[in-house]
């Protein structure tokens, strides 16, 4: 019984404790979010985008077929449609961090930027990667353990994939990340066995719609504003890790009324390659 009573009570504390720490952290993210003076950012650009058709490189019948007669669908992006991706991109981009307060600078204005009397970050786009490629799909049907049915497709999928550092002006002692993002387009499938009584056999019955250059464009417009919100979110985090007492263990993210963790939606923290 003193056991039972004497976890319990550790395991109020633990919660309390925890509890504290949630609403401090939402307390604190909370003066992030109202605060009007965040801060200044130049955007500029190392590379220009570059596209990739990358072939599947498997021995399956699926496979083979899709290297000699898959279509990309992205193809028409290579010789006209690169600087329409790079003004669509920006202006979603531009205006996602407009919204959320920040004062965004170019080259055209980098002399107010530098006169800019807050903080000031440059937030350089090293890489920019548009690719293409298939996807497999399978699906197997087990009758026991040596007796199965296999069905085998691919799809195609196109990735949006960004690398980028967000330095610090003013501090030059403090090595900026290298941060990584992707976002995906895939075809739509959805599948299942059927069985056919008439027959005595077992057929795969899917649905699939192939994606558009209308859902490219989507793409591209969707991937601007995600950017400037896991900015966002990186300086929210920034800024909880800067002033709470213990460090928050979880990366975060504002849903427009409070803290939760940010899941996948995120920038990934990348290495340096050596």
């Amino acid at each position: 019984m003193w056991r039972r009573s004497k976890f319990s009570q550790i395991l109020l504390v633990l919660c309390a404790v925890g509890l504290m720490s949630c609403r401090s952290e939402n307390k604190l993210a909370r003066g992030f979010v109202e605060s009007s003076t965040k801060p200044a950012l130049f955007v500029t650009f190392a590379a220009e985008w570059e596209q990739f058709f990358i072939k599947p490189q498997g021995n399956s019948a699926s496979e083979s077929f899709a290297r000699r007669y898959f279509p990309y669908r992205s193809y028409f992006l290579k010789y006209d449609g690169i600087p329409v991706v790079d003004s669509v991109f920006n202006a979603s981009f531009d205006n996602g961090l407009g919204m959320s307060g920040f004062q965004v600078y170019g080259d055209s204005s980098v002399d107010q930027f530098l006169s800019h009397p807050g903080e000031k970050y440059i937030v350089e786009f090293l890489q920019m990667y548009i690719e293409e490629k298939t996807m497999p799909v399978s699906d197997t049907l087990y009758f026991a353990s040596d007796n199965f049915m296999q069905f085998d497709t691919v799809i195609s999928r196109i990735d949006l994939c960004l690398w980028l550092r967000i330095n610090p002006v003013d501090d030059t002692t403090t090595a900026a990340p290298l941060l990584y993002a992707s976002f995906p387009l895939v075809d739509y499938f959805s599948g299942n066995w059927e069985y056919d009584m008439s027959n005595d056999r077992y057929h795969y019955r899917y649905d699939f719609t192939a994606f558009e250059p209308r859902d490219i464009y989507y793409l591209i417009v969707n991937s601007g504003k995600n950017i400037s919100d896991y900015i966002y979110d990186y300086f929210l985090n920034l800024y909880l890790y800067e002033n709470m007492r213990l460090k928050p263990e979880a990366y975060y993210t504002w849903n427009g009324s409070f803290l939760r963790r940010a899941g996948q939606a995120r920038f990934i923290f990348m290495k340096d390659p050596e």
